[in-house]
């Protein structure tokens, strides 16, 4: 499949409950983003809500992808090093999470579908305050592989069943807070 779904959110939210133009296909849980100053000079969405849920969801324009290689990238700053998901491909049509991206406490990457955990990245791998490119790819499927590259160097990848949910599809993505 080609080019699916591209988001620089320079043009994502008016400080009202509905998001401008094209990137009214995101979803907001709160209003509780902000844009600020981003990696190199343009804008980026950033979450300020103490706890809680705060994610933000948008379909694939395309709708579930079913077969062949996902690929997310996205350039990536944190403020604490909490253990947290940070980023979550699901079926559009579930809440079933499919496959996620997690930082840990240490500085750490993990990969998981659903509550299992596939791959964990050494510690120390990033620090606060600091941007970072991260880029995941996976094939989803009982016989699957992911990849987890942080500014271009793999940091954890492997295979075996990437499913979270009872198919293969993939269909929305989630930034959670």
């Amino acid at each position: 499949m080609g080019f699916v779904f591209l988001e620089g959110f320079d043009y994502y939210w008016n400080g009202q409950a509905t998001p401008n133009g094209a990137q009214a296909q995101w979803v907001k849980g709160f209003l509780d983003q902000q844009l600020v100053m981003g990696r190199y000079g343009g804008l980026c969405l950033q979450h300020t809500r103490a706890g809680g849920t705060e994610n933000i969801l948008c379909n694939f324009p395309e709708g579930d992808i079913t077969t062949g290689m996902i690929t997310v990238g996205f350039a990536f700053a944190c403020s604490n090093l909490l253990t947290r998901q940070i980023m979550i491909l699901d079926p559009a049509s579930s809440t079933t999470e499919q496959f996620s991206l997690w930082q840990h406490a240490d500085g750490s990457f993990s990969v998981r579908n659903g509550a299992t955990t596939l791959g964990t990245s050494a510690a120390a791998q990033h620090v606060i305050n600091t941007w970072y490119y991260l880029e995941l790819a996976v094939t989803v499927a009982n016989s699957g592989s992911f990849e987890l590259r942080l500014n271009n160097t793999n940091i954890v990848s492997g295979s075996g069943d990437t499913m979270g949910a009872a198919n293969a599809n993939t269909g929305r993505i989630t930034l959670p807070e």
